[in-house]
């Protein structure tokens, strides 16, 4: 088999993909706008794919790392070629790191599943075969972060610490409401101005214009719930947000929805504001009991996650995903 760098849709569409795979879409090709898309053929079939940034994510170190994304393969063998084939394309013009698997940067899909549980994928969760991490740990991958989703029964007892938090931000004037979908352009713009701070510190963060987080959120627009978003302001400017759904993953199934997924929670790196994240979570806890929901979840956290200890007694850890890393040779 022989590997096939790309630069446009047009250079795969004829081609055929193997049993159980799936060519990436132009749609999804021109959304993120890879450096080079990376096939494995064995005449016109197509065994495994990925793409390839070379400049989308944060310089750390001398040379930025180059991102690996659109992975999907038939099975392990042929994602390790892939990954092996492209590792060694790369190793001949540049230089660093090579992370993955991640679409062009964090705002995107990124992380593999590594430890699974009966639990099925939630709403927005990556999902893939089993067999994807062996692929790349055998093409020489090794972990480079790790996180997790659990799920607890809403928490609800009052905790001491959180009515001196509540006590103190009121005397401050931090105001707590639901989005208003009316005006969900501007909400978003006031989600973002929070985003673009709070995540500043995360791992791999990337600045991304303002109309680019319009772009990824506006969609939601037709599943979410406002009564599951709140905004915390003061002084009329956003200072914090909890953005929840409900596993909508579960319909589809057929099944009862009774999860509540806690998506995204950010708050602005003031002093004056700690606290706020606690206190948003717990909102959106007792907003899941009223509505009969029997379960939360905490999604895709890292470890060092502010609200980590959160309902620690009642917490079960179901999911752990990696993001991986290999240097090229110098």
């Amino acid at each position: 088999m022989h590997l096939k760098c790309a630069h446009s849709p047009n250079d795969w569409h004829s081609l055929q993909p193997a049993s159980g795979l799936a060519l990436l879409s132009s749609e999804e090709y021109r959304s993120l706008q890879p450096s080079q898309h990376c096939l494995l053929l064995e005449g016109d079939v197509v065994h495994a794919r990925c793409s390839v940034w070379l400049r989308s994510l944060p310089k750390n170190g001398p040379h930025p790392p180059i991102a690996v994304g659109h992975f999907a393969a038939r099975d392990a063998a042929s994602g390790h070629e892939l990954l092996r084939k492209t590792v060694n394309w790369l190793q001949a013009t540049e230089k660093g790191a090579v992370i993955g698997p991640i679409n062009a940067n964090t705002w995107h899909n990124y992380r593999m599943v590594t430890e699974q549980s009966t639990r099925p994928p939630f709403l927005f969760e990556p999902a893939h075969p089993d067999f994807y991490p062996e692929a790349w740990i055998r093409a020489g991958f090794q972990p480079m972060a790790e996180f997790h989703s659990a799920h607890m029964p809403p928490q609800l007892e009052e905790d001491p610490r959180l009515a001196k938090v509540k006590m103190r931000l009121n005397e401050l004037g931090i105001h707590i409401r639901n989005l208003n979908t009316d005006d969900y352009n501007e909400e978003l713009r006031r989600l973002y101005s929070v985003a673009r701070i709070s995540f500043a510190e995360n791992l791999l963060y990337t600045e991304i214009a303002e109309a680019d987080f319009l772009a990824l959120y506006r969609p939601l627009k037709k599943i979410l719930q406002p009564e599951f978003i709140w905004l915390a302001e003061h002084a009329g400017r956003c200072v914090g947000f909890c953005f929840c759904i409900p596993d909508l993953a579960q319909a589809k199934r057929g099944d009862v929805v009774d999860t509540l997924i806690v998506k995204t929670l950010a708050t602005l790196p003031d002093r004056s504001y700690a606290g706020l994240g606690l206190w948003l979570t717990r909102i959106a806890h007792q907003a899941a009991a009223a509505n009969g929901y029997a379960s939360v979840i905490h999604a895709l956290m890292h470890p060092g996650s502010r609200i980590k200890h959160f309902g620690k007694e009642d917490m079960e850890i179901f999911r752990r995903y990696t993001l991986y890393q290999q240097d090229l040779k110098k």
